[in-house]
C-alpha cells in the first residue's frame, strides 16, 4: 500500500510539475506575443515617422523649388500668375499676337535661350515657352500699344481728309478763276 500510495504521490507531483511546465509556456508564449506586438508596434512607428520626415523634406524641397522658380521668373520681368499679351504669331499653336495668357513658371525649353523663357498658359492653346522680354508684354503695354496704332490711324485719316478738302478747294478756286478770267 505504500508503494501505491508513493506511486499515486510521484504521479501527481508529475502531473502538478506537467501542469506548472504548460502555465510557464504557455506564459512564456504571451510574453512572446506581447514582445512580437511591441516590435511591430516599433516598427511602425519608426516607418510612420520615417514617411512623415520624408513628407516635410519633399514639402521643403517643393516650396525651394517654387521659390526659385518664381526668382528665375522675377528676374525676367515678370511673376508668376501674371497677365501677359503675346507679341507675336506662332503658326504652330495657332497663338496670335494679342492672344492673353498667364505667367506660370520658368521656361521648360532646353534650347540655348532656355534662361531667357518663361512658361505661358494660353488656355486651349496651350502651354508654350516664350521669350520674356521679346515675344509677351503687359496688359497695360498692349492696351497702349493699341491706343497708339488707333490714334495713328485717326491721324492718317484725318491727314488724308485734310489733304482732300485741300485740293478740293484748289480745285474749286482754279474752276473760279478760269471763270473770272472768261469773263
Amino acid at each position: 500500500a505504500e508503494n501505491v500510495a508513493a506511486a499515486k504521490a510521484a504521479a501527481e507531483k508529475a502531473a502538478e510539475e506537467k501542469a506548472a511546465e504548460e502555465k510557464a509556456a504557455a506564459a512564456a508564449e504571451k510574453v512572446a506575443a506581447a514582445a512580437a506586438a511591441a516590435v511591430r508596434a516599433e516598427a511602425e512607428r519608426a516607418a510612420a515617422a520615417k514617411a512623415a520626415a520624408e513628407a516635410e523634406k519633399a514639402a521643403q524641397e517643393k516650396v525651394k523649388a517654387e521659390q526659385a522658380a518664381a526668382e528665375s521668373v522675377q528676374a525676367l520681368g515678370w511673376s508668376i500668375g501674371a497677365i501677359c499679351v503675346s507679341a507675336f504669331d506662332d503658326a504652330s499653336s495657332k497663338l496670335c499676337r494679342g492672344d492673353r495668357g498667364k505667367v506660370v513658371g520658368p521656361g521648360t525649353s532646353t534650347g540655348g535661350d532656355a534662361a531667357q523663357r518663361v512658361l505661358v498658359d494660353y488656355g486651349s492653346k496651350g502651354q508654350i515657352n516664350v521669350l520674356a522680354k521679346e515675344q509677351i508684354i503687359t496688359v497695360a503695354e498692349h492696351e497702349r500699344q493699341q491706343a497708339a496704332a488707333a490714334a495713328a490711324v485717326r491721324a492718317d485719316a484725318e491727314r488724308e481728309a485734310a489733304e482732300r478738302a485741300a485740293a478740293e478747294r484748289a480745285a474749286a478756286e482754279r474752276v473760279a478763276a478760269e471763270k473770272a478770267a472768261l469773263e
